[in-house]
């Protein structure tokens, strides 16, 4: 696969109102698949739901949305960080859906399995997602293909069960109907993450599925989500289920803590990884440019003349316009590459698989959009009196400039000095190269690849 970045291409105006349409051309037709799939089999299911079962299903859908709406300061802090961040290459972000929607496979016909995951869904995009996130960071066919992709694990997991001849209602006084579950269990996360992969792959690329796949937090998550919907299954099947009722503060501070503990990896509220978590991921992902031979980028971004802007203008005009370098940054740089802010005016990518070429390219698509920010609408005033922004970037490259996170930040640090020695709004990449094990590896692994 090609790890070059391409240029950047202006979206038209319907891609601006349909991000669906800035879809790669395989991966968009592998969402309308899936969600047409996920319709048919809905369509073709013969049993209907029970009156006994629509009313479970509401107060399933009720449960829910009392967790979320206590937690909702935590849920909007958390979905406003991880999307601001968000690319064709995110593995998932953390909700306690699944603790709903499998009890709903595990109990209900397959209509009522895509009414309960609509309603679940819907109000995610409703009081959750939106109007808090502009369209274009977060756009709702994701939200609509995650529900798509649940619908069909949840019908999987129903019909598998059924198979089995798991009957909730009866209990479990031998080990079989726990065996049962677990597969119906693993038939539900296998086909999710399964098509949830697909997508990530055909949009992203061989290596972004494969992180996906061996997000061990994402699936322990998961998991553990799995087995408290299938205990409340036995539960509400029971001929007592009111003792589930003691769940809902468990899920509340389960959702709560791991929400909030995830948005203090952000930077405040600009969503940007902070320090520490940005240098975290990017020694992870020099861990992997080591294993996998390949190459690991990291640029420093560096607004010119800023201090002036903020004499002039004032501090608050200052926060408004970093606010904005915030947003647009994640979508002037490549799916995968990790921005994180530094402190002030800096900032910082590290960019997986980049040669220097691509470190060339990727600083001038970020100049570019900084460039292009109108910080006459940002700053609500008339055109031709707001200051103009521009960015200076400087770029270091593993294995040929340094060999830690550490000196490539040092390296890109003088690079970045040497940018602005030039003028406003230039990139400069390092061109030293190290002598080290770590570039004989690379090399040895890129020679060997040939020889093959």
């Amino acid at each position: 696969m090609d790890s070059r970045p391409d240029g950047p291409t202006p979206p038209t105006q319907r891609q601006r109102r349909l991000p669906l349409l800035n879809l790669p051309r395989p991966a968009l037709a592998y969402v309308i698949a899936v969600e047409t799939l996920a319709i048919a089999l809905v369509v073709a299911a013969p049993t209907r739901a029970e009156p006994a079962q629509i009313g479970l299903a509401a107060l399933l859908v009720a449960a829910c949305i009392l967790q979320h709406e206590a937690a909702l300061s935590a849920e909007r802090g958390y979905r406003r960080a991880t999307i601001k961040r968000e690319s064709a290459t995110e593995t998932g972000h953390l909700v306690t859906n699944s603790v709903y929607t499998v009890v709903a496979a595990l109990l209900f016909p397959p209509a009522l399995i895509a009414a309960t995951v609509a309603a679940i869904y819907g109000y995610r995009i409703l009081r959750i997602d939106r109007p808090r996130i502009p369209r274009e960071r977060g756009p709702v066919y994701r939200t609509i293909f995650t529900a798509s992709t649940v619908v069909i694990a949840g019908i999987a997991a129903h019909y598998l069960a059924a198979a089995l001849g798991l009957d909730l209602a009866a209990g479990a006084t031998t080990l079989v109907p726990i065996a049962s579950t677990v597969l119906a269990l693993l038939a539900y996360t296998s086909v999710q993450a399964g098509l949830v992969a697909g997508i990530v792959f055909l949009a992203a690329g061989r290596l972004a599925a494969r992180d996906m796949v061996t997000d061990l937090r994402q699936h322990g998550f998961e998991l553990a989500q799995l087995c408290i919907g299938a205990v409340v299954a036995f539960m509400l099947a029971s001929s007592s289920p009111w003792p589930v009722l003691l769940l809902v503060p468990t899920l509340w501070l389960l959702s709560r803590s791991v929400l909030v503990s995830t948005v203090g990896t952000t930077d405040h509220d600009d969503g940007l990884l902070s320090p520490g978590t940005w240098h975290r991921a990017a020694t992870a992902e020099l861990q992997r440019a080591r294993k996998r031979g390949t190459a690991l980028g990291v640029l420093a971004v560096d607004l010119d003349g800023f201090r002036r802007i903020n004499d002039a203008w004032g501090v608050r005009a200052g926060d408004h316009l970093l606010d904005e370098v915030a947003r647009i940054l994640p979508t002037a740089v490549r799916a995968g590459d990790i921005v994180g802010r530094m402190h002030g005016e800096e900032f910082v990518i590290a960019a997986p698989a980049a040669d220097r070429h691509d470190l060339e390219v990727l600083g001038e698509r970020v100049t570019a959009a900084v460039a292009a920010i109108d910080t006459a609408a940002v700053l609500d005033v008339e055109h031709g009196t707001a200051p103009r922004l521009t960015a200076s970037v400087g770029a270091a490259g593993w294995p040929d400039a340094a060999d830690s996170i550490d000196q490539l930040l040092t390296r890109a640090d003088a690079e970045l000095n040497r940018a602005k020695s030039q003028g406003v709004g230039t990139v400069s990449v390092a061109t030293t190269a190290v002598t080290s094990e770590a570039a004989a590896m690379v090399a040895r692994t890129t020679a060997g690849g040939t020889a093959g």
